[in-house]
Protein backbone atom coordinates (compact mmCIF):
# COMPACT_ATOMS: atom_id res chain seq x y z
CA UNK A 1 0.00 0.00 0.00
CA UNK A 2 1.16 3.23 -1.22
CA UNK A 3 1.97 6.13 1.74
CA UNK A 4 0.33 8.80 2.07
CA UNK A 5 2.40 11.75 2.52
CA UNK A 6 0.49 15.10 3.95
CA UNK A 7 1.03 18.91 4.83
CA UNK A 8 -1.13 20.24 7.70
CA UNK A 9 -1.49 23.87 9.34
CA UNK A 10 -3.99 23.85 12.25
CA UNK A 11 -4.45 27.44 12.75
CA UNK A 12 -6.63 29.28 14.92
CA UNK A 13 -8.89 31.15 11.97
CA UNK A 14 -8.67 27.54 9.30
CA UNK A 15 -7.37 24.15 9.03
CA UNK A 16 -5.09 23.60 5.70
CA UNK A 17 -4.40 20.12 4.70
CA UNK A 18 -1.97 19.83 1.49
CA UNK A 19 -1.90 16.08 -0.38
CA UNK A 20 1.16 15.51 -1.85
CA UNK A 21 0.68 14.68 -5.69
CA UNK A 22 -2.87 16.69 -5.64
CA UNK A 23 -2.19 20.08 -4.04
CA UNK A 24 -4.11 21.73 -1.43
CA UNK A 25 -7.69 18.89 -0.70
CA UNK A 26 -9.31 20.53 2.21
CA UNK A 27 -9.34 24.29 3.61
CA UNK A 28 -12.33 24.81 6.29
CA UNK A 29 -12.48 26.62 8.96
CA UNK A 30 -10.83 25.27 12.46
CA UNK A 31 -14.18 24.96 14.31
CA UNK A 32 -16.09 22.32 15.64
CA UNK A 33 -20.39 22.16 16.56
CA UNK A 34 -20.70 20.26 20.40
CA UNK A 35 -24.09 19.63 21.65
CA UNK A 36 -24.01 18.79 25.73
CA UNK A 37 -26.11 16.21 27.22
CA UNK A 38 -25.71 15.79 30.28
CA UNK A 39 -22.23 14.78 30.77
CA UNK A 40 -21.73 13.54 27.48
CA UNK A 41 -20.23 15.83 24.65
CA UNK A 42 -21.79 14.59 20.85
CA UNK A 43 -20.00 16.22 17.29
CA UNK A 44 -22.84 17.79 15.96
CA UNK A 45 -20.99 19.95 12.79
CA UNK A 46 -17.15 20.23 11.63
CA UNK A 47 -15.57 22.62 9.68
CA UNK A 48 -17.60 25.07 7.50
CA UNK A 49 -20.42 23.32 8.56
CA UNK A 50 -19.58 24.38 11.92
CA UNK A 51 -19.02 27.69 11.07
CA UNK A 52 -22.41 28.01 9.05
CA UNK A 53 -24.33 27.44 12.36
CA UNK A 54 -22.46 30.40 14.71
CA UNK A 55 -24.88 32.25 16.79
CA UNK A 56 -27.73 30.22 15.38
CA UNK A 57 -27.77 27.73 18.01
CA UNK A 58 -29.64 26.45 20.65
CA UNK A 59 -28.87 26.51 24.31
CA UNK A 60 -27.39 23.34 24.57
CA UNK A 61 -24.90 23.71 21.39
CA UNK A 62 -21.85 25.69 21.14
CA UNK A 63 -19.47 26.28 18.03
CA UNK A 64 -16.06 26.78 19.10
CA UNK A 65 -12.24 26.88 18.24
CA UNK A 66 -10.14 23.89 19.60
CA UNK A 67 -7.28 26.31 18.88
CA UNK A 68 -6.15 29.67 20.68
CA UNK A 69 -3.48 32.27 19.69
CA UNK A 70 -2.02 29.33 17.57
CA UNK A 71 -2.23 26.40 20.33
CA UNK A 72 -4.40 23.68 20.87
CA UNK A 73 -6.68 24.50 24.11
CA UNK A 74 -8.99 21.30 23.85
CA UNK A 75 -6.90 18.21 22.49
CA UNK A 76 -10.55 16.50 22.93
CA UNK A 77 -12.46 18.61 20.18
CA UNK A 78 -9.25 19.43 18.31
CA UNK A 79 -8.82 15.09 17.77
CA UNK A 80 -12.16 15.24 16.82
CA UNK A 81 -12.10 17.81 14.42
CA UNK A 82 -9.29 16.65 12.66
CA UNK A 83 -10.62 13.33 12.71
CA UNK A 84 -13.20 14.54 10.16
CA UNK A 85 -11.26 15.98 7.95
CA UNK A 86 -8.92 13.31 7.75
CA UNK A 87 -11.95 11.30 7.02
CA UNK A 88 -12.04 13.41 3.93
CA UNK A 89 -9.17 13.06 2.15
CA UNK A 90 -7.84 9.26 3.78
CA UNK A 91 -9.50 6.43 2.77
CA UNK A 92 -10.50 3.96 5.43
CA UNK A 93 -8.75 1.16 3.81
CA UNK A 94 -5.50 3.58 4.44
CA UNK A 95 -3.22 2.58 8.06
CA UNK A 96 -1.85 4.62 10.33
CA UNK A 97 1.90 3.99 9.25
CA UNK A 98 1.27 4.62 5.93
CA UNK A 99 0.50 7.81 6.63
CA UNK A 100 2.59 10.94 7.03
CA UNK A 101 2.52 14.33 7.87
CA UNK A 102 4.33 17.79 8.50
CA UNK A 103 2.50 20.10 10.26
CA UNK A 104 2.99 23.75 10.34
CA UNK A 105 3.46 25.27 13.63
CA UNK A 106 3.87 29.00 15.41
CA UNK A 107 7.36 29.88 16.29
CA UNK A 108 7.58 29.82 20.58
CA UNK A 109 6.03 26.80 20.99
CA UNK A 110 6.77 25.06 24.47
CA UNK A 111 7.72 21.78 24.80
CA UNK A 112 3.78 20.37 26.09
CA UNK A 113 2.37 22.62 23.58
CA UNK A 114 4.71 20.81 20.72
CA UNK A 115 3.73 17.61 22.01
CA UNK A 116 -0.20 18.56 22.10
CA UNK A 117 0.05 19.29 18.30
CA UNK A 118 2.17 15.70 18.06
CA UNK A 119 -0.30 13.81 19.98
CA UNK A 120 -3.64 14.88 18.32
CA UNK A 121 -1.97 13.88 15.02
CA UNK A 122 -1.07 10.57 15.94
CA UNK A 123 -4.38 9.64 17.94
CA UNK A 124 -6.10 10.66 14.64
CA UNK A 125 -4.77 8.42 12.52
CA UNK A 126 -1.35 9.74 11.04
CA UNK A 127 1.55 7.54 11.62
CA UNK A 128 4.46 9.91 11.29
CA UNK A 129 4.35 13.44 12.45
CA UNK A 130 6.92 16.31 11.92
CA UNK A 131 6.59 19.65 13.52
CA UNK A 132 7.64 22.50 11.33
CA UNK A 133 7.22 26.29 12.10
CA UNK A 134 5.43 27.99 9.56
CA UNK A 135 7.30 31.15 8.79
CA UNK A 136 10.18 28.22 7.55
CA UNK A 137 7.20 26.72 5.47
CA UNK A 138 6.02 30.09 4.49
CA UNK A 139 9.59 30.80 3.46
CA UNK A 140 10.34 27.78 1.57
CA UNK A 141 6.65 28.50 -0.14
CA UNK A 142 7.79 31.64 -1.31
CA UNK A 143 10.87 29.96 -2.78
CA UNK A 144 13.15 31.92 -0.20
CA UNK A 145 16.84 30.39 0.07
CA UNK A 146 16.17 29.36 3.25
CA UNK A 147 19.35 26.94 3.82
CA UNK A 148 21.70 29.98 2.59
CA UNK A 149 24.18 31.81 4.87
CA UNK A 150 22.44 34.90 3.91
CA UNK A 151 19.34 36.19 6.16
CA UNK A 152 15.67 36.25 5.24
CA UNK A 153 13.11 38.14 7.85
CA UNK A 154 9.84 36.99 7.10
CA UNK A 155 6.45 37.79 9.07
CA UNK A 156 3.54 35.36 9.04
CA UNK A 157 0.15 36.96 9.81
CA UNK A 158 -1.93 34.43 11.05
CA UNK A 159 -5.17 34.61 12.35
CA UNK A 160 -4.29 33.89 16.26
CA UNK A 161 -0.87 34.84 15.94
CA UNK A 162 1.60 36.96 14.10
CA UNK A 163 4.59 35.34 13.65
CA UNK A 164 8.47 37.34 12.77
CA UNK A 165 11.92 35.43 12.04
CA UNK A 166 14.83 36.03 10.77
CA UNK A 167 16.18 33.21 8.96
CA UNK A 168 19.65 32.24 8.14
CA UNK A 169 21.25 28.57 6.85
CA UNK A 170 17.83 26.92 7.40
CA UNK A 171 17.66 28.56 11.16
CA UNK A 172 15.61 30.94 13.09
CA UNK A 173 18.38 33.25 13.84
CA UNK A 174 15.90 35.52 15.58
CA UNK A 175 11.91 35.56 16.11
CA UNK A 176 9.23 35.96 18.36
CA UNK A 177 5.11 35.12 18.04
CA UNK A 178 3.11 38.33 18.83
CA UNK A 179 -0.03 37.18 20.73
CA UNK A 180 -2.50 38.77 18.09
CA UNK A 181 -3.75 38.39 14.57
CA UNK A 182 -6.14 38.41 12.48
CA UNK A 183 -9.08 37.84 14.65
CA UNK A 184 -8.53 40.31 16.75
CA UNK A 185 -8.90 43.03 13.89
CA UNK A 186 -12.23 41.47 13.50
CA UNK A 187 -13.00 42.00 17.34
CA UNK A 188 -12.07 45.35 17.14
CA UNK A 189 -14.39 46.08 14.14
CA UNK A 190 -17.36 44.07 16.15
CA UNK A 191 -16.84 46.30 18.85
CA UNK A 192 -16.37 50.09 16.44
CA UNK A 193 -19.50 48.91 14.81
CA UNK A 194 -21.23 48.56 18.58
CA UNK A 195 -19.66 51.43 19.61
CA UNK A 196 -19.84 54.15 16.96
CA UNK A 197 -23.27 52.57 14.37
CA UNK A 198 -24.57 50.87 17.64
CA UNK A 199 -25.18 48.07 16.12
CA UNK A 200 -24.49 44.14 17.57
CA UNK A 201 -23.55 42.50 14.97
CA UNK A 202 -21.25 38.64 15.20
CA UNK A 203 -18.27 37.34 14.19
CA UNK A 204 -18.93 36.33 10.72
CA UNK A 205 -20.10 39.53 10.09
CA UNK A 206 -16.95 41.22 11.37
CA UNK A 207 -14.55 38.93 9.50
CA UNK A 208 -17.09 39.80 5.84
CA UNK A 209 -16.07 43.54 6.77
CA UNK A 210 -12.29 43.17 7.27
CA UNK A 211 -12.35 40.85 3.51
CA UNK A 212 -14.57 43.83 1.93
CA UNK A 213 -13.34 46.86 2.79
CA UNK A 214 -10.37 47.11 5.49
CA UNK A 215 -7.83 49.20 3.84
CA UNK A 216 -4.51 51.03 4.62
CA UNK A 217 -5.19 53.47 1.71
CA UNK A 218 -6.29 56.98 3.19
CA UNK A 219 -8.39 57.20 0.37
CA UNK A 220 -10.45 54.34 -0.15
CA UNK A 221 -13.97 55.08 -0.82
CA UNK A 222 -14.91 50.96 -0.39
CA UNK A 223 -18.06 50.71 1.36
CA UNK A 224 -20.28 47.91 2.48
CA UNK A 225 -24.04 47.21 4.23
CA UNK A 226 -24.32 45.65 7.88
CA UNK A 227 -26.79 43.88 9.27
CA UNK A 228 -27.34 43.46 13.09
CA UNK A 229 -29.20 44.09 16.11
CA UNK A 230 -29.91 48.19 17.44
CA UNK A 231 -27.97 48.27 20.83
CA UNK A 232 -31.04 50.73 22.08
CA UNK A 233 -34.34 49.74 20.31
CA UNK A 234 -33.42 46.15 20.70
CA UNK A 235 -35.06 45.60 16.99
CA UNK A 236 -32.95 44.51 13.66
CA UNK A 237 -31.96 47.54 11.41
CA UNK A 238 -29.21 47.78 8.22
CA UNK A 239 -26.06 50.11 7.99
CA UNK A 240 -23.15 51.61 5.99
CA UNK A 241 -19.77 51.05 6.96
CA UNK A 242 -16.88 52.35 4.68
CA UNK A 243 -13.32 51.64 4.39
CA UNK A 244 -12.80 55.34 6.16
CA UNK A 245 -14.87 54.63 9.31
CA UNK A 246 -12.65 51.81 10.20
CA UNK A 247 -9.13 53.16 8.99
CA UNK A 248 -7.89 54.07 12.45
CA UNK A 249 -8.12 50.74 13.82
CA UNK A 250 -6.64 48.69 10.75
CA UNK A 251 -3.86 51.50 10.75
CA UNK A 252 -2.95 50.82 14.55
CA UNK A 253 -3.55 47.12 14.12
CA UNK A 254 -0.33 46.66 11.08
CA UNK A 255 1.51 49.67 12.75
CA UNK A 256 1.88 47.29 16.27
CA UNK A 257 3.27 44.66 13.35
CA UNK A 258 5.60 47.53 12.30
CA UNK A 259 6.61 48.39 15.39
CA UNK A 260 7.88 44.49 16.35
CA UNK A 261 9.39 44.06 13.19
CA UNK A 262 11.70 47.37 13.51
CA UNK A 263 12.50 46.03 17.15
CA UNK A 264 13.09 42.67 15.98
CA UNK A 265 16.11 44.32 13.56
CA UNK A 266 17.30 45.86 16.28
CA UNK A 267 18.10 42.75 17.88
CA UNK A 268 20.25 41.85 14.76
CA UNK A 269 23.58 41.96 13.90
CA UNK A 270 25.36 44.77 11.72
CA UNK A 271 25.68 41.86 9.02
CA UNK A 272 22.05 40.57 9.10
CA UNK A 273 20.34 43.84 9.25
CA UNK A 274 22.80 45.01 6.03
CA UNK A 275 21.20 41.49 4.43
CA UNK A 276 17.45 42.61 5.36
CA UNK A 277 17.80 46.21 4.10
CA UNK A 278 18.98 44.76 0.67
CA UNK A 279 16.35 42.00 0.44
CA UNK A 280 13.28 43.62 2.34
CA UNK A 281 11.07 41.94 4.35
CA UNK A 282 8.52 38.87 2.98
CA UNK A 283 4.96 38.92 3.84
CA UNK A 284 2.73 35.68 4.20
CA UNK A 285 -0.41 34.80 6.14
CA UNK A 286 -3.95 35.42 5.31
CA UNK A 287 -3.86 38.49 8.11
CA UNK A 288 -1.83 39.99 5.04
CA UNK A 289 -3.96 40.43 2.55
CA UNK A 290 -5.25 43.92 3.27
CA UNK A 291 -5.13 46.06 0.44
CA UNK A 292 -2.41 48.75 0.79
CA UNK A 293 -0.19 46.79 3.16
CA UNK A 294 2.83 46.46 0.87
CA UNK A 295 3.12 50.32 0.88
CA UNK A 296 2.01 50.86 4.47
CA UNK A 297 5.02 48.71 5.88
CA UNK A 298 7.70 49.93 3.31
CA UNK A 299 6.73 53.50 4.00
CA UNK A 300 7.26 53.06 8.15
CA UNK A 301 10.25 50.04 7.33
CA UNK A 302 12.36 52.47 4.80
CA UNK A 303 12.81 49.54 3.49
CA UNK A 304 11.24 46.95 1.03
CA UNK A 305 8.14 45.06 1.09
CA UNK A 306 6.94 41.78 -0.63
CA UNK A 307 4.18 40.38 0.25
CA UNK A 308 2.45 37.03 -0.93
CA UNK A 309 -1.01 37.05 -2.48
CA UNK A 310 -1.58 33.24 -2.32
CA UNK A 311 -4.64 34.15 0.47
CA UNK A 312 -2.98 32.48 3.49
CA UNK A 313 -2.41 29.23 1.55
CA UNK A 314 1.64 29.57 1.12
CA UNK A 315 2.28 28.09 4.44
CA UNK A 316 1.06 24.76 3.43
CA UNK A 317 2.61 24.90 0.21
CA UNK A 318 5.68 25.46 1.38
CA UNK A 319 5.71 22.09 4.00
CA UNK A 320 4.23 20.54 0.38
CA UNK A 321 7.33 21.32 -1.30
CA UNK A 322 9.47 19.51 1.47
CA UNK A 323 7.19 16.86 1.42
CA UNK A 324 9.17 16.57 -2.46
CA UNK A 325 12.54 17.53 -0.87
CA UNK A 326 13.54 15.44 1.29
CA UNK A 327 17.38 16.78 1.60
CA UNK A 328 15.94 19.80 2.62
CA UNK A 329 13.50 18.96 4.86
CA UNK A 330 16.69 16.70 6.21
CA UNK A 331 19.07 19.90 6.61
CA UNK A 332 16.13 22.02 8.17
CA UNK A 333 15.37 19.63 10.74
CA UNK A 334 19.29 19.24 11.41
CA UNK A 335 19.41 22.80 12.26
CA UNK A 336 15.86 23.25 13.63
CA UNK A 337 16.68 20.47 16.12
Amino acid sequence: MAAISLAIKLGSSNTLIFKQGEGIVLAEPSMIAIQTNGKNKVVRAVGTRAKRILGRTDKVTEVVSPIFRGVIVDNELAEAMLKVFLSKIIPKSFKKPSVRAIVCVPIGLTASEAKNFEKICLNSGIGEVILVPSVICGAVGMSLPVLSASSNFVVNMGGGTTDLAVISSGNIISGISLGFGGLDLDTAIENFVATELKLLIGEDSSERIKFEIASLYKNDTSNTDIFGVDTITNQSRTDVIGSSDILELVEEHYNKIAIAIKNLMNTCSPEIVADIANEGVYICGGASQVAGIQQFLSNRLAIPVSVDESAGFIEVVGAGKLLSDSRTLKELLYYLN
